[in-house]
C-alpha cells in the first residue's frame, strides 16, 4: 500500500489517494484504489491531504481487528439486551424464560460492550426524527451518522478516536473513509432539515406555548492558522488571538432547547449577525410571535431599528455607559427609583422610542465592587516593582496609572466614577408594559443563562471546538454533528427531569449511568455460541431506560443473530 498523487493536465487539481497493488488473473500487476481521499486546488491543502492519508495508511497497515460484532449481532444483542417495554413479547416469553442449558467451563469472557448510550439516546434520536434526515438511498451513511452521534455524546473526540471509541466499547466499526463520505452529505440542505427537526421537537415539547427565545454568540477557534471565506481571524471570545475561528450564533428555548443555529465568516462582528439569523431561523422558527432576548452585544442603533422595522419583540441588554449623558445622569440619581424586590429597585424610562429598564441590586452592587477591589489587588501582587507593564493587564489596567516612571498608582478618579455604576443594569425592549410587566423583563432577560449553558455544553462537554477540518464543507457538517448531539442531550435531560422531578439529572450524571449499561461477552470454546451477562443498573438507570419505554434484561441471555 502507498500515498498515490494524481495530476491532472492543464489543471491545478490533485487527487491524493491510497492505492495498492495487486495480480490479475493473467499474473498482470495492477492497482487498485483502497481510499479516495480527496482532491486539493492548491499546495497548502495538497499537504493537508497527504498528511491524513499518512494517517489512514498507518490505520489500514494495522489492520485493525474487526468489529466486536457483525452488523447483524449487533441489531440481535441491542434488541436483545434491551427489548420495547410495550412490544408484544408473549411469542418470545417462553424461550427468553428457558434455562441456558451450557458448560460453563467452556465460557470465557472476550469483552465488554457498552449499551446504555445507542438504546438510549438511540431512541431520541429516533423519536427527533433524525433517523429519516439520510433517506433509504443513504442508509450506510445514515448508520454512520447515528454512530457518531453517540459517540460524540459519550466520549468527545476526533472523528479518528470516536471510530476508535466505536470499535473498543462498541463493537461497531467504521474506518475515516465511510466518516468523511457521511460528513459529505451532511450537506447545507440537510443541514437546514436538521434545524427545522430540531425546532419542531422543541415546539412540540412546549406545546407551542414559547413565549421567549434566547440568542447568543460565540466564536469556535481552529488548530489551523490558514483563512478562507469562513475561517477568518476576528475578535475571539476565547481570548485566541492567533487561531482563525468561525461565529455561531445560537437559538434556544427558555427550557434550553436548541431551535436552530447559523455559522458566520470569523471576521463578523456579531452585533451584525442579527438581520440574517432573524431572516434564516425564521424560516423554521415562528420568532415573530416570541420576545427575542438577546445580549448587550446586539444593543445598537441599527440593531434596534431593525427589530421594530420587522415587528419583531425584542429584549436587548443595554450598555448604559454608552447612552447619552442626560440619560446615564438620570439613571446614576436613585432617588428616583422604585422598589422591584428586597434586593433590587428599578427606574423606567425611554431610549429611542422605545423602554428602558434600568435596575439596581444590592447583591450585584456588592459583587461589582468585590471583583474591582480584586482585580486591582491581583494587579499589585503582579507589580514587580521594576516595570508597570507587569502589573496593568486584565480587568484592572483602568483603574491604574501608566507613568514615565516606574511607580504603580491606583486612579481613584476612575474607582470612584466605575463604582457609581455597581449594581446597575439596563434592558431595552418594544414590547408595551401591558404585555410585559418590568417584573416579567427582568427575569425574562435573566433566563439568557440558558443559550450561555447550553454553549457551556457543546464546547466543554460536546468538544465542538477546536476543530480540526479545513474545508468549508466539512466545518459546516462537524458542527451540524454536535448541533444533533446537543439536540439529543437537551431533549432528554429537559423529558426525563419533567417526568421525574424527584429524581433530576444532569447530561453528565446521564452520561455516567449510560456508560454503566454494560454487558460482558462469554464466547463458547467449542460451540458457535456468544452469550451476554448485563450489568446491574442503579435506580437512576433504570428509570432511563422506562423513560424511552425499554427495558433492560438483568439476566444472562444468549445472543442469536
Amino acid at each position: 500500500m502507498f500515498i498515490r498523487t494524481k495530476t491532472t493536465p492543464n489543471s491545478p487539481r490533485k487527487t491524493v489517494q491510497i492505492v495498492e497493488n495487486y495480480r490479475s488473473a493473467q499474473g498482470n500487476i495492477r492497482q487498485r484504489i483502497l481510499r479516495h481521499v480527496g482532491v486539493a486546488q492548491y499546495d497548502a491543502h495538497l499537504a493537508q491531504l497527504r498528511d491524513l492519508a499518512q494517517v489512514m495508511l498507518v490505520e489500514l497497515k494495522n489492520a485493525p481487528q474487526p468489529g466486536l460484532f457483525s452488523e447483524e449481532e449487533q441489531i440481535a444483542l441491542l434488541q436483545q439486551a434491551t427489548p420495547d417495554a410495550n412490544a408484544d413479547t408473549t411469542q418470545n416469553s417462553a424461550a427468553d424464560d428457558a434455562p441456558l442449558m451450557v458448560d460453563l467451563k467452556q465460557l470465557r469472557e472476550t469483552s465488554r460492550a457498552t449499551l446504555g448510550f445507542h438504546d438510549i439516546y438511540g431512541e431520541v434520536y429516533q423519536k427527533l426524527g433524525f433517523d429519516k434526515l439520510m433517506g433509504a438511498r443513504k442508509v450506510a451513511s445514515g448508520r454512520v451518522l447515528k454512530d457518531l452521534l453517540i459517540a460524540r455524546i459519550a466520549q468527545p473526540a476526533s472523528k479518528r478516536a470516536s471510530a476508535q471509541l466505536l470499535q473498543r466499547d462498541f463493537g461497531i466499526e467504521i474506518d475515516a473513509h465511510q466518516i468523511y463520505r457521511m460528513m459529505d452529505h451532511l450537506n447545507q440542505p440537510m443541514q437546514e432539515r436538521i434545524c427545522a427537526l430540531a425546532s419542531k421537537a422543541a415546539f412540540d415539547l412546549l406545546d407551542n406555548k414559547v413565549d421567549v427565545l434566547f440568542f447568543d454568540c460565540t466564536t469556535l477557534y481552529f488548530e489551523s492558522f490558514d483563512e478562507d471565506d469562513l475561517r477568518q481571524k476576528g475578535f475571539s471570545k476565547d481570548r485566541k488571538v492567533a487561531e482563525t475561528q468561525v461565529l455561531l450564533a445560537l437559538l434556544v428555548t427558555r427550557a434550553g432547547l436548541p431551535v436552530g443555529y447559523r455559522l458566520y465568516p470569523g471576521s463578523q462582528w456579531e452585533g451584525h449577525t442579527l438581520p440574517n439569523a432573524i431572516d434564516d431561523i425564521k424560516r423554521n422558527v415562528a420568532v415573530d410571535k416570541v420576545v427575542l432576548v438577546a445580549d448587550s452585544a446586539l444593543f445598537n442603533k441599527g440593531n434596534l431599528a431593525l427589530l421594530n422595522e420587522k415587528t419583531q419583540d425584542y429584549l436587548v441588554a443595554a450598555r448604559l455607559k454608552n447612552l447619552p449623558q442626560s440619560l446615564q445622569e438620570k439613571i446614576l440619581d436613585k432617588s428616583a427609583y422604585q422598589r422591584l424586590n428586597d434586593d433590587e429597585s428599578y427606574l423606567e424610562t425611554t431610549y429611542q422610542g422605545q423602554r428602558l429598564i434600568v435596575t439596581h441590586s444590592i447583591h450585584r452592587a456588592k459583587k461589582d465592587q468585590h471583583e474591582r477591589q480584586k482585580a486591582i489587588e491581583k494587579a499589585r501582587k503582579r507589580y514587580d516593582g521594576k516595570s508597570v507593564k507587569s502589573a496593568i493587564k486584565g480587568a484592572a489596567s483602568k483603574y491604574l496609572n501608566a507613568p514615565e516612571d516606574s511607580t504603580l498608582t491606583i486612579n481613584e478618579d476612575k474607582v470612584e466614577q466605575a463604582a457609581l455604576w455597581d449594581g446597575l443594569h439596563g434592558v431595552a425592549t418594544n414590547v408595551p408594559p401591558d404585555k410585559l410587566s418590568v417584573q416579567d423583563a427582568v427575569a425574562q432577560y435573566r433566563g439568557l443563562w440558558q443559550v450561555e449553558e447550553t454553549f457551556r455544553l457543546s464546547k466543554h462537554d460536546l468538544r465542538i471546538r477546536p476543530i480540526f477540518h479545513w474545508t468549508e464543507d466539512r466545518i459546516r457538517a462537524h458542527v451540524a454533528l454536535c448541533f444533533m448531539a446537543l439536540t439529543c442531550i437537551r431533549w432528554l435531560t429537559y423529558t426525563y427531569n419533567l417526568t421525574h422531578p424527584q429524581h433530576t439529572l444532569s447530561a453528565e450524571a446521564i452520561r455516567t449511568e449510560l456508560a454503566h449499561a454494560q454487558v460482558s461477552i462469554l464466547e463458547h470454546q467449542t460451540q458457535p455460541r456468544r452469550f451476554a451477562i448485563p450489568s446491574q443498573l442503579t435506580k437512576q438507570g433504570k428509570l432511563l431506560y422506562k423513560h424511552v419505554s425499554k427495558t433492560w434484561r438483568t439476566t444472562p441471555y444468549e445472543i442469536h443473530p
